[in-house]
């Protein structure tokens, strides 16, 4: 196997490990909050995660191509 594939790997395995064990916080959500809000506001943060780092993949993800292109060696046409 890949060693970097056994890295990451391990550190999905490490993670799930500690969200599995982690104690709970003991905070409830009161009785006098709607489901149906509590369910908006779960979707409304999952959302806004994802655009933040789809926000974050992009934007480093061009920043960093031209460092990815001086660092790669010209290949001669074959």
């Amino acid at each position: 196997m890949n060693p970097a594939w056994s890295a990451a790997a391990t550190a999905v395995a490490g993670y799930a490990l500690l969200l599995a064990f982690w104690p709970a916080t003991g905070v409830a959500v009161p009785a006098d909050v709607p489901a149906s809000l509590l369910w908006e506001f779960r979707l409304a943060s999952l959302g806004q995660l994802a655009v933040l780092w789809t926000v974050l993949g992009v934007v480093l993800g061009l920043l960093l191509t031209p460092v990815r292109a001086a660092v790669r060696p010209a290949v001669a046409p074959a």
